[in-house]
C-alpha cells in the first residue's frame, strides 16, 4: 500500500471525487479509478446492545439506500453479539448462501 484516504461523513460530494479521477487519469495519472461491481451483499450487525434489543440498531435502516445507490443488493441482515463464535457463523451462513 503507497497510500489511504477516508472521506468523512459517509457520503462525499460527486464533484470533488469526479475531479480527483480526473486528475488522476490525465496523462495516465498515478491512480486508476474503476467503476464498482454490482454485488449481493450481506450485512453482519455486530454488537451485544443491538442483539440484546437495548439499543435500537441505527445502521440497517441506512444500509439499504446507500448499497442500492452502488447498484448493488443486499441479500440478507443478521444481528450478531460480540462474540467471534457468532459472528464467524454469521459470516459463512452468508458465504454459504452464495453471495459475492
Amino acid at each position: 500500500m503507497v497510500a489511504a484516504t477516508r472521506a468523512i461523513p459517509l457520503v462525499m460530494k460527486r464533484t470533488p471525487i469526479e475531479r480527483t479521477a480526473s486528475l488522476a487519469s490525465h496523462d495516465k495519472g498515478t491512480i486508476l479509478v474503476k467503476p464498482l461491481k454490482k454485488l449481493k451483499t450481506g450485512l453482519i450487525i455486530l454488537g451485544n446492545e443491538v442483539y440484546e434489543g437495548l439499543i435500537e440498531d441505527g445502521f440497517a435502516p441506512l444500509l439499504p439506500m446507500k448499497i442500492d445507490d452502488f447498484g448493488s443488493m443486499i441479500f440478507s441482515v443478521e444481528y450478531t453479539p460480540d462474540n467471534s463464535h457468532y459472528i464467524q457463523q454469521a459470516f459463512e451462513r452468508c458465504t454459504e448462501s452464495g453471495l459475492n
